[in-house]
């Protein structure tokens, strides 16, 4: 045995380590949430630029449209009504999907430590 070189006996060593894999097991499902944000935070920030994107298009379209339009000074004049007309609502709503192009691999990561963590504990508790 070496010098200075010692051991200490821990009491009830299966309990100190079935509450630590217990923690180690909730922080990976935090990591998991905060996986799943980031991952939320990327999707938005794409989407922004898409409508950023199609907004432009739409002005360039636009103004395409105004400079092949005839100029005219017949105007239009409506009648403002004191109560605002309700939208009308469409019985068909379109929701666009994000296609996800697979997990990131720091959420993979944490599975597989779940996974074995999980394993761990079945075995402790057996």
């Amino acid at each position: 045995m070496a010098e200075g070189e010692f051991f200490v006996q821990i009491p009830d060593s299966t309990e100190i380590r079935r509450a630590l894999l217990e923690n180690s097991k909730q922080i990976i499902t935090v990591l998991r949430r905060y996986e799943y944000f980031k991952d939320k935070r990327i999707q938005k920030q794409e989407l922004m630029s898409r409508l950023k994107n199609v907004n432009n298009e739409i002005q360039v379209i636009l103004q395409k449209l105004e400079r092949e339009l005839p100029e005219t000074n017949l105007r239009i004049q409506l009648k403002i009504e004191s109560k605002r007309l309700k939208p009308a609502v469409s019985g068909v709503h379109r929701k666009r999907t994000i296609s996800k192009t697979g997990k990131s691999e720091d959420l993979l990561k944490l599975e597989q430590d779940l996974q074995s963590i999980e394993g761990k504990l079945s075995g402790l508790k057996r």
